[in-house]
């Protein structure tokens, strides 16, 4: 295994040195990864929402995944009581299933919220499991919980239904504000009528209608869990089939999107919900523009018949749902309802999970220009059954998956994406979608430094530039719009993240500089609050990146087909190739080499920064990572300590590459 301890250096004027350290290697190449992991936290608060198929053969089952560390997991329900502690590998699964007793069929409060307790980051994914009725989510942490929610449903039919969960506090004080009607506690309610409750901890609550209950308002004194669903909807052409979605808060809302038809569908839906006034909402689609005027509580309806893009001025929420039907590989199958992750992501890494009784597909939804960055289980994305579709500057790239079981995960080297898993088989579905969850800065060990952030806004600085959160409420203040919000270069502007101004500061470009002080170097820029068409700024907030102009890091890898670190301002990656000329990658492991065969090795520093330059200084071969004792020396203090090393020079300083017996 390659185990490794690079030192990076970075500036402008000098070129800087990232120098690989530790690289483990066994003579069959294994790999793990290190890297920052999806939607990835240690608490967890679900619900199994009523499934029409109420049976003794339905269950709800939580798939647990882990990262690089192992870790012990805790499941439990109050009542009726459930509690289960199961201990993960590091990079490995546990399946925890629930039987149809757990399911939610009461119209009152009950104690049959799920909660999810790990001593490490782990991800959950639930999938509703019946012969004819079924479905799935990503569930979020309770850090991607919040206070204020809109319910999204499918339309005026029977069996319409959300869910409110508490996993936070010991008693939370729950209001819901009707669109459609409601009977709770023997009292109906209607568009435009509130009651309020309270929840106890692990407590959760059910409400159906007939009635179509989108944007009916969900407000509480704490973070809950909302879900929204059907017991059995009924698309175009298809069977009913169960639906069950958690939502996402409106603090974690956007305001542009990109949605692309799954499965070439032309009569799938998206409602979009506002919860600001006067939002207006621009969609651009092949067959023209459309412009909406939006209030709170209120939303349109839009078939996806091909690719669009979707920008508010506010904060908005936007669902699919998959109703349509293509006869195809099964004779026919049934609906489910996801949401749509904002555009404005910075997410490279995912796992996600799949079933083996589905024929199962992944949509990938980015600005990269061409496949060939995307990895899928340590492949090239090349290597699959792939379909394409452009639009507006975005690519989606449809893969079939086949009917898989388990575990998967998908990188690209350095352009963010988002994704929508699901699957298809005869009267049933599964859909569910990735890459809303809140994003968390600096995701290594060692937090990216900052000097002096702004006590408004919080800065990060990140490996291809910084990010600055400003808090929506001070651009209010200030009497000036998202749009007033701008770099030193008036062209980059800010955009709207939930109720957060989000500043993307490249290094390259927009004005940013670089200063050198006191032995330090930094990356330099402002950011104004303009009145339009003056000069006059109302806000004006100096930031600044610290880098190191020579930065030792350590790595362990495992190699694989392509292995990434996220570290400080870097992302080091490890290639195996199968040639001299590096131009035949390795795209199978174990990877068997013979006695006089050689490894060709490549490391790799991605990096917005010019200047930057990466050398192996210290490097060497062991059985495992475990195994501290039985190492080889490779590269010690940057000289080659084995006859049979070779260096292949290149002209792209941020590449190393060297051969080995």
């Amino acid at each position: 295994m390659l185990y490794d301890n690079p030192n990076i250096r970075g500036g402008k004027s000098a070129r800087g040195t990232a120098s690989m350290g530790n690289l483990w290697l066994p003579i069959v190449l294994l790999l793990g990864l290190k890297i920052d992991a999806g939607q990835t936290q240690t608490k967890y608060i679900t619900a199994f929402m009523e499934n029409y198929a109420v049976s003794t053969d339905t269950t709800f089952q939580l798939y647990l995944l882990t990262y690089n560390k192992t870790a012990s997991v805790t499941v439990t329900v109050s009542n009726p009581h459930f509690s289960k502690t199961v201990f993960i590998e590091r990079e490995s699964s546990a399946l925890v299933n629930f039987d149809y007793t757990y399911m939610i069929t009461e119209s009152q409060k009950t104690s049959k919220a799920v909660l999810v307790t790990s001593d490490v980051d782990i991800s959950v994914f639930a999938f509703y499991t019946h012969i004819i009725s079924a479905d799935a989510m990503a569930c979020l942490s309770l850090e991607d919980l919040g206070t204020e929610y809109y319910i999204s449903t499918t339309g005026p039919r029977t069996s319409n239904q959300f869910a409110v969960a508490n996993g936070l506090e010991e008693v939370v004080s729950v209001t819901v504000t009707i669109s459609g009607s409601i009977t709770f506690k023997g009292l109906s309610y209607s568009s435009g009528d509130s009651f309020s409750f309270q929840l106890e901890y692990q407590q959760v609550v059910q409400f159906k209608s007939a009635d179509d209950l989108t944007v009916t308002r969900v407000s509480s004194t704490a973070p809950v869990a909302v879900f929204s669903g059907h017991t059995c909807f009924s698309g175009i052409n298809n069977a009913c089939d169960s639906l069950a979605e958690q939502l996402h808060p409106v603090k974690n809302w956007g305001s542009s999107f990109v949605v692309f038809p799954l499965l070439n569908h032309t009569k799938d839906v998206i409602k979009v919900i506002s919860a600001s006034p006067d939002t207006t909402v621009d969609i651009n689609g092949l067959n023209g523009d459309t412009h909406h005027s939006l209030q709170n509580g209120s939303y349109i309806e839009i078939t996806v018949d091909k690719g669009m893009t979707i920008k508010s001025t506010k904060s908005i929420m936007v669902t699919y749902i998959f109703q349509d039907f293509i006869p195809g590989v099964v004779t026919v199958y049934d609906p489910f309802i996801t949401n749509v992750p904002p555009s404005l992501v910075t997410r490279m890494y995912y796992r996600f999970v799949t079933q083996a009784r589905y024929y199962n597909f992944l949509l990938i939804v980015s600005q990269a220009s061409a496949s060939d960055g995307f990895y899928l289980d340590h492949r090239q994305l090349s290597s699959y059954s792939v379909s394409l579709k452009t639009f507006s500057g975005f690519h989606a790239w449809e893969v079939s998956l086949g009917k898989t079981d388990g575990q998967h995960e998908i990188y690209h080297e350095s352009m963010p994406f988002t994704i929508y898993v699901y699957g298809i088989e005869n009267y049933v579905s599964y859909g569910y979608s990735m890459g809303q969850e809140a994003i968390y800065a600096a995701p290594t060990d060692e937090p990216a430094p900052t000097e002096d952030p702004e006590p408004e806004g919080t800065l990060s600085c990140l490996s291809r530039g910084a990010e600055y959160h400003l808090p929506l409420s001070l651009v209010t203040e200030a009497n000036l719009n998202v749009s007033d919000i701008h770099l030193e270069d008036p062209l980059c502007k800010a955009e709207l993240k939930g109720d957060v101004t989000l500043i993307k500061i490249p290094f390259s470009r927009c004005g940013s500089d670089v200063l050198s002080e006191d032995g330090k170097t930094y990356y330099v820029n402002t950011i104004y609050g303009t009145i339009p068409e003056t000069r006059v700024h109302r806000i004006e907030i100096p930031v600044r990146c610290e880098i190191e102009t020579n930065e030792t890091l350590g790595f362990h890898f495992h190699p694989k087909v392509t292995d990434v670190v996220y570290k400080s301002h870097y992302n080091v990656s490890l290639k195996l190739y199968q040639n001299s000329d590096f131009t035949n990658l390795v795209t199978r492991y174990p990877y068997a080499v013979d006695i006089h065969g050689h490894l060709h090795v490549e490391f790799r520093v991605d990096s917005g920064e010019t200047g930057i330059q990466i050398m192996a200084e210290n490097c060497r071969a062991s059985p495992s990572l475990e195994d501290t004792e039985k190492t080889y020396n490779l590269v010690q203090h940057g000289c080659s300590s084995d006859s049979t090393l070779q260096t292949h020079p290149v002209s792209n300083h941020r590449l190393q590459r060297f051969s080995v017996h």
